[in-house]
């Protein structure tokens, strides 16, 4: 989804979900760059060109800009990514993976090391692992019967050298009742502490950044709107990269008194600050300042 789309389906599932966010109804309203193509009118000077993301009109003229912030750590992004990265490159070294005809392993986890990876390395990689599934998958019945039924971590990989230089250590876990034949080669998912206050630190230190960016101090006067009102957005990527913001006893909801709290009625450079969960099938909004 291109930044546009994605700025109409946030606004879409805000005022869905908030249609009296402006205290009367909406009369039209498009993402800034429509705004003014649409309507052939002069583009605001730089920095303001592209700047609030959506305008809208009221049913009584007044115009209502809205710029749109995520709730998102950064730096939680940057760290998933980063692996997503490592892994896919592992993924296209082993290539399509064939039938796991194996007689003991359901499926294999791979553990990546902070490498990057080489593609000149691919072939050999490959060949190396599954040379060490073969070895692996005869030794098994060579076990005590309590071992067999158990996974099996290989974090001593120097009989292969290129694995060694891009794995941890593998995991091979062994067949029961059923064995899987595809995607039997994989990573595990990716596990990290959870901290309640995780999500509501990142929360508060978005809406307190957002708030006092002062490319925001101007806005109204350059755009020629009336007001301009944040919106901050939980949505997907909010959702797969960061820590959930909810937990027992702490919804959507808790989370917006939360934020109401930690703005303590300051909009800063905004007129009304407003929070959206705009995950499908849950958008949810409420003012908070």
């Amino acid at each position: 989804m291109c930044a546009m789309d994605k700025e109409k389906h946030l606004f879409t599932s805000f005022s869905t979900a908030f249609p009296d966010f402006a205290d009367e109804a909406i009369a039209e309203w498009d993402v800034v760059e429509e705004w003014y193509n649409k309507r052939k009118l002069p583009m605001p000077p730089k920095p303001y060109d592209n700047r609030p993301d959506v305008i809208c009109l009221t049913s009584t003229g007044r115009k209502i800009g809205l710029e749109l912030k995520s709730w998102l750590n950064e730096d939680q992004i940057a760290e998933a990514k980063r692996h997503e990265r490592i892994e896919d490159n592992l993924r296209q070294a082993i290539g399509k993976q064939p039938e796991n005809t194996t007689q003991n392993i359901d499926y294999i986890w791979l553990f990546p090391s902070e490498v990057r990876f080489n593609v000149t390395d691919a072939d050999e990689f490959r060949k190396q692992l599954f040379i060490m599934i073969e070895e692996v998958d005869k030794e098994w019945v060579t076990k005590d019967k309590w071992e067999r039924e158990h996974m099996d971590r290989a974090s001593d990989l120097r009989a292969f050298p290129i694995l060694a230089k891009y794995l941890s250590y593998i995991e091979f876990h062994p067949t029961r009742r059923s064995q899987r034949k595809v995607r039997w080669i994989t990573f595990p998912a990716r596990a990290r502490a959870y901290r309640p206050r995780d999500m509501r630190d990142t929360l508060a230190q978005a809406l307190l950044s957002h708030r006092a960016d002062k490319r925001y101090e101007h806005l109204a006067q350059y755009t020629h709107v009336d007001q301009v009102y944040l919106l901050v957005h939980y949505d997907f990527n909010a959702f797969v990269y960061n820590n959930p913001f909810d937990e027992p006893g702490f919804k959507f909801r808790e989370a917006a008194d939360f934020a109401r709290q930690a703005l303590g009625g300051d909009t800063g450079f905004f007129c009304r600050v407003f929070l959206l969960n705009a995950l499908d099938g849950e958008e949810e909004a409420y003012r908070i300042a």
